[in-house]
């Protein structure tokens, strides 16, 4: 044999091997994409085909809890709020209290309007 044989099944070979590997790859990607599916529908993902879908609807109680949590600040928030807002009472002439600029700080914070 020729070197320029040689060198044509060496390229060929090399070529077999690496169009194995892609093949594995697009097998494995296929089989990772079907199973994340079985995991969101069923909760599982070496769920079968007699599994029932999982709700993925939250709970009352865990749209409570969030909503609660919503509006909890730190208190180094509540206190830069306080005095951004102790600073534009000062600058219009008015006497706030301490409760009132603390009501008033989580308001703000909480999206609420100081007006109302």
């Amino acid at each position: 044999m020729t070197s320029a044989v040689v060198n044509v099944l060496i390229v060929a070979f090399v070529g077999w091997i690496l169009a194995a590997l892609m093949v594995g790859l697009w097998l494995g990607e296929r089989g990772r994409r079907a199973a994340a599916e079985r995991l969101v529908v069923y909760g599982s993902p070496d769920a079968g085909a007699g599994t029932q879908p999982v709700s993925r609807a939250p709970s009352k109680e865990a749209e409570d809890r969030l909503r609660d949590v919503e509006f909890e600040f730190s208190e180094e928030t509540v206190s830069r709020a306080m005095a951004d807002l102790k600073v534009a009472a000062d600058a219009q002439g008015l006497t706030v209290s301490e409760d009132q600029l603390r009501n008033e700080a989580l308001r703000l914070l909480g999206g609420q309007s100081v007006d109302e």
